[in-house]
């Protein structure tokens, strides 16, 4: 596919595509949605993406599916395309709700919604391993510039907040599957072919920068709930809000800035794999090149003409989404699975 990545390059954008919607507004959520603490249900879906992660790296560094047999390959990459342009559609309404509050404000809706895509399909003509490449001179910076912000933050914290675990558990179990359209972020990455010059420095050097964004994830939800408590449910994003809290505030001006510089960034490489998934996946049962931007030209359609708002877009997501996420990836690791059992791979020269 030509989306070659090396294994420090695949877990550094595994990072940046699993906490930066988690932290926009799917921590509030879920305290909404289960009125309990948020940690604990936040920490799940981690740990269940990282497992997702790890099977994915490793299907990728066989180059897995680029040598399904062609029967397998087309029905897998027609539900992870019908997987990947709901993940654009919900990621792009959250990433231009973002910029119609804190940057443009007086810009009209549908002119925010085409830069961004535009931006989005752009990257992907690069394809995944210029992404990876930006990625790592960028995620570096944003997360000092996070880590200096935490350093210097004072504010009255009560973890009491963090207590009952479990007050009324109001979702259930079924309600878990809502909240899919938010994981699984590392999807994407199966269009990959992960290849190393030094192989177990690389892997333990990404995997280490994983954890640690996970761990970085998991302070920002302890930290924000144990501030805002009972109002977390309406604390929209913990990148930019926790930057209100510091220390330096009064003498340089709120610091929302930098919150809102770190998930942009975050939002732009995030939206651009996802594209760029959408373009592999789509150009491997269809030979002409112009059709991935039809695609990418409807998600603008239903982005502008249905999904205007994000309450829309989100409660959309919420009732209906979630689930057809879900049950799509659970279809499509169910075939690949079947196909590795089966030795269905890697038994036929596929041209691209």
């Amino acid at each position: 596919m030509g989306n070659k990545i090396s294994s420090s390059q695949f877990w550094l954008l595994a990072t940046t595509m699993t906490i930066t919607f988690k932290l926009n507004n799917f921590a509030s959520l879920i305290y909404e949605g289960y009125n309990t603490t948020t940690v604990v249900v936040f920490a799940g879906y981690c740990l269940f993406d990282f497992f997702v992660a790890l099977g994915i790296y490793r299907l990728a560094k066989r180059d897995f599916f680029s040598l399904l047999t062609t029967k397998r390959r087309l029905v897998l990459s027609l539900l992870l395309t019908a997987f990947y342009v709901i993940k654009m559609l919900a990621n792009l309404s959250m990433q231009v709700a973002f910029c119609k509050n804190y940057l443009v404000t007086e810009m009209p809706v549908w002119l925010i919604y085409l830069i961004a895509l535009v931006t989005a399909v752009m990257l992907s003509k690069f394809k995944m391993n210029s992404l990876a490449r930006t990625n790592e001179i960028t995620l570096p910076i944003v997360a000092f510039m996070l880590l200096i912000n935490m350093v210097f933050l004072r504010v009255e914290t009560n973890f009491d907040y963090l207590s009952p675990l479990f007050s009324k558990y109001n979702a259930g179990y079924n309600g878990a599957f809502r909240y899919f359209a938010w994981s699984l972020d590392s999807l994407p990455l199966l269009t990959c072919k992960v290849e190393d010059r030094k192989d177990n420095k690389e892997k333990k050097a990404g995997q280490i920068a994983y954890f640690f964004g996970m761990a970085f994830a998991l302070t920002l939800v302890v930290v924000g709930q144990a501030i805002y408590g009972g109002a977390f449910k309406d604390v929209d994003n913990l990148y930019v809000k926790i930057g209100v809290f510091n220390d330096y505030s009064l003498q340089l001006g709120r610091l929302d800035w930098i919150g809102i510089i770190c998930w942009q960034i975050c939002a732009v490489v995030t939206v651009g794999a996802q594209a760029s998934a959408v373009r592999s996946s789509v150009n491997l049962f269809f030979k002409s090149k112009k059709v991935p931007y039809l695609v990418f030209l409807g998600v603008y359609v239903l982005l502008a003409i249905y999904f205007v708002e994000q309450k829309t877009t989100t409660a959309f997501t919420l009732n209906y989404l979630g689930y057809v996420c879900f049950f799509t990836a659970t279809i499509a690791f169910l075939l690949m699975i079947v196909a590795k059992l089966r030795g269905n791979y890697g038994k036929k020269d596929i041209k691209e």
